[in-house]
């Protein structure tokens, strides 16, 4: 937490999903994409689409599984405590990975167990550090180990509630929420980096793409091009307008593209930790 009584305790939460490009807003680099021919086709009626509440989307489509008690106590024994006497609980959330909260007398931690490699448990905590370091909040790494095959991280545990839960309540956050996330994500964007490209361990930039716009363009083409077989998620009228905002500002994404800097993939309200009360 935050010594500071201007700033209200606000973190993000893993996965922390960055690369380094030339945009300071990823959501709004979605936006563009090419111009495609589009072929009519009958506007669905949207009273008749089923709506599926986001948390019933992502509890659908989440890779994360229940984790055997005895990987917990073997990881929590690796970090130095004893396994046995410590009680585990599975929190909420976590597309891929499973998070438990290990308390042990006192004490309370985080036992992120990944359903990925190693690899990606070392750049997610390597970039962990490394932003802390940058006065960004994200929760501090305490140990980084195996248990079998399985990557795990002991990581400061945040007590919280999502910015998306804050939200869904009837008095809502705090204008000093919305204050502080602002703050964070200027602070994330004032880094930048001498490559673009996705990080990896020891925040090393990959060189996936040369040119990061050609990259963009290229995924915004084949996203509105299957978008254009799916009308219930996007109109073939929205289509076709995004395809003439790419052809009329593309240079707002060509212009910025020198500047690379560090942005966060998925800052949205359910990857933002803030405080339960006002």
């Amino acid at each position: 937490s935050d010594s500071s009584q201007n700033r209200t305790n606000l973190f993000m939460r893993p996965p922390c999903n960055f690369k380094c490009c030339g945009k300071d807003d990823p959501t709004a680099r979605l936006a563009f994409g090419v111009v495609y021919p589009v072929k009519r086709m009958p506007t669905p009626d949207p009273s008749s689409m089923p709506f599926i509440p986001p948390k019933e989307r992502f509890s659908t489509n989440a890779k994360s599984v229940n984790i055997a008690q005895n990987v917990l106590r073997e990881a929590m024994s690796q970090f130095g405590r004893p396994g046995h006497q410590v009680a585990f609980q599975r929190l909420s959330g976590g597309f891929m990975n499973a998070n438990y909260l290990a308390t042990v007398d006192d004490e309370r931690v985080l036992v992120r167990v990944y359903s990925t490699d190693a690899t990606t448990a070392a750049r997610e905590c390597d970039l962990l550090k490394f932003l802390a370091s940058e006065d960004v909040l994200v929760p501090g790494v305490l140990a980084r180990l195996h248990v079998g095959n399985r990557p795990v991280a002991i990581l400061e545990f945040i007590d919280g509630i999502t910015l998306e839960d804050r939200l869904l309540q009837e008095d809502g956050p705090s204008p000093l929420v919305y204050r502080e996330i602002g703050r964070q994500l200027a602070t994330i964007h004032r880094i930048t980096f001498a490559e673009t490209g996705f990080l990896g361990p020891h925040l090393q930039v990959g060189h996936e793409y040369d040119n990061f716009s050609v990259f963009l363009k290229q995924f915004i083409e084949r996203t509105l091009s299957m978008l254009l077989t799916r009308p219930d998620r996007l109109s073939p009228e929205i289509n076709a307008r995004l395809g003439r905002l790419v052809h009329d500002r593309w240079e707002l994404v060509t212009e910025t593209e020198p500047r690379r800097q560090l942005v966060h993939c998925d800052f949205n309200p359910k990857n933002l930790l803030v405080p339960v009360g006002p």
